[in-house]
């Protein structure tokens, strides 16, 4: 028979397991909680659109709460809305890991590569990254792009900074082997060295709506799940 001293420790290590079990579990709830579409005081509101469809933002207000915040993006049929916040060369992937409000999250927040520091959305080729969540949040609706019907159908994307609104045109969609493709540029010699490079991914993306070099490209990049184990898939867009 098993003593009751026995007895007591395995209650004692079913409590403790279900206890982490809970904590885990409100963990997540919370880090989806906060990772959401972020608001002013992180409850949900309403908010305003104009007629082009861009969200009303507060810069005043993201910008007290995180001086590293330079973009919301939004894309109409997905539940991608999301201010984009400046990585820089000193720690260039915290945002893999921390949110908009500089907390740790799993979600972390989308953000402007650090290679772009110095020219901000002026780059030739701004590179935005977010996570591709199992809860089909932050940027995951990016990794359906290469499905040509789904990029022509969902082929706008409203970026916006403080001043300056900008409607882009889904032009590519490629997914690259993260493990072998270094095909991510953020710095380019010239205007003809940038032309170069487009014409190379336009030539091997998997969807072409328009392989046109533009003045500035703008690609959107998640994780995605369908080739290998460590994939991305890239979203070009531009005016």
């Amino acid at each position: 028979m098993i003593s009751h001293k026995v007895k007591s420790r395995i209650a004692m290590g079913i409590c403790g397991i279900l206890l982490v079990a809970a904590g885990v579990l409100g963990f997540t709830l919370w880090s989806m909680e906060q990772a959401g579409n972020p608001s002013p005081g992180g409850e949900a509101q309403e908010v305003s659109l104009d007629p082009y469809g861009f969200p009303e933002v507060d810069w005043d207000y993201w910008r007290s709460v995180n001086p590293d915040v330079i973009g919301w993006v939004t894309v109409p049929g997905t539940n991608i809305d999301s201010p984009i916040v400046q990585a820089h060369s000193s720690d260039p992937e915290y945002y893999l890991h921390h949110d908009v409000y500089g907390k740790y999250n799993v979600y972390g927040c989308p953000y402007l590569d650090a290679g772009c520091e110095a020219e901000g959305f002026k780059s030739y080729n701004s590179v935005i990254f977010g996570h591709h969540m199992n809860d089909q949040t932050v940027f995951s609706a990016f990794s359906k792009y290469t499905d040509a019907d789904f990029a022509k159908s969902n082929n706008k994307v409203l970026l916006q900074m403080p001043g300056e609104k900008h409607i882009l045109n889904v032009k590519l969609a490629e997914i690259i082997n993260a493990g072998t493709d270094k095909s991510k540029r953020t710095s380019f010699t010239d205007a003809a060295d940038y032309g170069r490079w487009y014409a190379e991914r336009a030539q091997s993306a998997d969807v072409v709506i328009d392989s046109s070099v533009p003045v500035r490209n703008y690609t959107f990049v998640t994780c995605s799940y369908n080739r290998w184990k460590n994939e991305r898939t890239l979203v070009f867009a531009s005016e």
